[in-house]
């Protein structure tokens, strides 16, 4: 994964290339000189960054990635982008040392044109200086030829990529194809829901009934007639088990004369959400109705009714949309309305009062959801180990009834004690039914969100799980990574700022005391899953570290009582972020064997001496 930062790294080597490369080509014998030194293989590099950035925007949005050869396409790709970064910035420093060396030889040469003056060869000196410099003035800096190989590679080493891609893409005649379904395809909720199964939420339950109705009331008493109530919570929490509750709650029911549900998900089709509504409240489809008079059918069906309406998961952040949806609902004598989503945001646009935030499970309420999930009913006396490691196991949850129900059903007639072991001591990403139920339904948060702020969120990845989020620290991290970029009216740390607190509006960080910040386990593991091994953590108290070959950004947090010796370190290293006492054994195998470094933020370092 993580296609983002390589694409970002190709996109601005990119417009470096562009800038250094001389607008059009001359055919002055030093531009032909220049060319053959390796300019004509930089030209041709341009293009194959173009269509490499391209193919990494492309995985980003479409490629499935569940699939071995697109992942491996992708893992090459971004070795190339980084290698044509590192290209394009050698000859960058190869221009920069030119132009110093150039000045220098024309400070040189104005005094050997004083001493010409004096001599009677002025002619000549001056014509020796103008030659010795004119390539420099019209920006035409010979390649080095390591940098001219190098470029060459990257260009038919893309080719090849291409070729066998091809050459392995199955085509319309080559037979069927096993369909893999988006889980935003699959996710159509309902309002069906079997109470006495549902634990932990009798108390929200409660308490959403009780500020709808009462709020609908008031509502009534000033001429208003429609309550919006806003469930806001991370992916996996419970919102629509939540709103389901209240959907079914028999006082809901005597309360309203029509009720509806409708999953909205991804795409707010006013159209579309008004046929679902239509069809919820008449249990029949409205396909025969046209467009123009779907919603005159919709007011004639909540006229002077009472209507209760279930809109669960919206993402949509526009007015303008959201009004024309609740227009015909003003002809209802009351409606009320529930709205689930992940977006504070959201929840702004659409409320009426202020939203409900729906919290985690307490630790005891996650237990009992875990033994329900993962336990016979029927035995009457579960083993004491398995106890033990399932309390262990459901405190990895975080109290997130998606996972706990998902890791609980592992276990489901399961009584080998090493496979309990197994799920308590693996990575959530590792596990088969986490990656295929719990990991796509949190990813939903990061597919919905921009560009600028995925490559924020993954790049939290290199902080540890359990520990506040400082915003003045995230920042500091952003602007090292150069994700901050300025916009033309508020400065970087502003910019930080507001992506920052989107992140929070967006449920992916959580508010905690004293208005601290925090990451939910669950979502810290899908950063680290997103970011894969291009991103690594060096944390913990081991003796020795072995750095993956693949990783480019790293973050040091060890114990702070251990020194630390590094086995092996990545040569494809580009940033270090080391925090707290860091005592190294051997530096040298860190800062010697790493030659491409663009980063090294140090807070605070300990060394022992070399090759202690």
């Amino acid at each position: 994964m993580a296609a983002l930062f390589a694409a970002m790294a190709v996109e601005r080597a990119l417009d470096n290339l562009s800038s250094l490369l001389p607008a059009t080509p001359t055919s002055t014998p030093l531009a032909a000189a220049a060319a053959s030194g390796g300019l004509e293989d930089l030209r041709m590099l341009e293009p194959t960054m173009g269509r490499i950035h391209a193919a990494l925007h492309d995985a980003e949005q479409h490629w499935n990635l569940r699939e071995e050869s697109a992942k491996l396409r992708l893992k090459e790709l971004k070795d190339l982008a980084y290698d044509a970064e590192d290209v394009v910035e050698g000859y960058e420093y190869h221009v920069s040392r030119c132009r110093v060396e150039d000045l220098d030889r024309s400070r040189s040469a104005a005094v050997l044109l004083l001493q010409a003056a004096g001599s009677g060869s002025n002619k000549r000196k001056r014509q020796q200086v103008q030659d010795e410099h004119y390539s420099i003035e019209a920006g035409i800096v010979p390649v080095p030829n390591e940098l001219a190989l190098r470029a060459r590679k990257v260009i038919e080493r893309f080719t090849e990529i291409k070729d066998y891609s091809d050459s392995f893409s199955l085509s319309e005649n080559d037979g069927e194809r096993k369909f893999v379904p988006d889980i935003r395809s699959v996710r159509q909720t309902g309002s069906i829901v079997y109470a006495p199964r549902i634990l932990g939420r009798e108390k929200d339950k409660e308490e959403v009934i009780e500020k709808l109705m009462s709020r609908s009331r008031e509502e009534n008493r000033f001429g208003r007639h429609m309550s919006v109530l806003a469930i806001v919570g991370m992916g996996g929490l419970g919102k629509t088990t939540l709103a389901q509750l209240v959907y079914n709650d028999t006082r809901v029911c005597q309360s309203f004369d029509l009720r509806a549900w409708v999953c909205v998900s991804e795409y707010f089709d006013v159209e579309n959400i008004t046929r679902k509504i239509v069809t919820s409240l008449t249990r029949n489809s409205c396909d025969h109705i046209q467009d123009c008079e779907l919603q005159g059918a919709f007011v004639d069906l909540v006229k002077e009714k009472r209507l209760f309406l279930v809109l669960d998961d919206v993402w949509n952040e526009r007015r303008d949309y959201w009004e024309l949806l609740c227009m015909p609902m003003l002809a209802s004598r009351q409606c009320d309305i529930i709205v689930t989503t992940r977006s504070k945001a959201v929840a702004r646009l659409v409320q009426t009062m202020p939203f409900y935030n729906l919290n985690c499970l307490s630790p005891d309420e996650s237990w009992s959801l875990f033994k329900q999930t993962a336990f016979v009913e029927q035995e009457v006396v579960t083993p004491a180990n398995l106890v033990e490691i399932g309390r262990s196991i459901t405190e990895k949850c975080k109290g997130l009834p998606l996972a706990i129900k998902t890791l609980g059903s592992i276990f489901r007639y399961e009584t080998n004690e090493t496979k309990w072991r197994d799920v308590l001591e693996s990575e959530l990403w590792d596990l088969k039914q986490s990656r295929n139920e719990v990991l796509p339904a949190l990813e939903l948060s990061y597919k919905y969100m921009p560009v600028h702020l995925k490559r924020c969120f993954v790049s939290l990845s290199l902080y540890p799980k359990d520990i506040y989020l400082d915003e003045n620290r995230v920042i500091l991290l952003w602007k090292l990574l150069d994700l901050l970029h300025y916009d033309g009216n508020n400065n970087v740390d502003e910019i930080g700022s507001l992506y920052f607190n989107e992140l929070v509006q967006r449920s992916l960080l959580q508010n905690y005391i004293d208005g601290q910040r925090v990451m939910h386990d669950l979502i810290h593991d899908l950063a680290c899953f997103l970011a894969g091994e291009e991103f690594f953590r060096l944390e913990g108290d081991k003796p020795i570290y072995e750095i993956p070959r693949d990783a480019r950004y790293m973050c040091m947090v060890p114990d702070r009582e251990k020194s630390i010796q590094i086995s092996n370190a990545s040569q494809s290293l580009r940033a270090i972020i080391m925090t707290g006492n860091i005592v190294f054994k051997n530096p040298e195998a860190l800062f010697l064997k790493c030659r491409k470094y663009r980063i090294i933020h140090i807070e605070q370092i300990c060394y022992t001496g070399l090759g202690a």
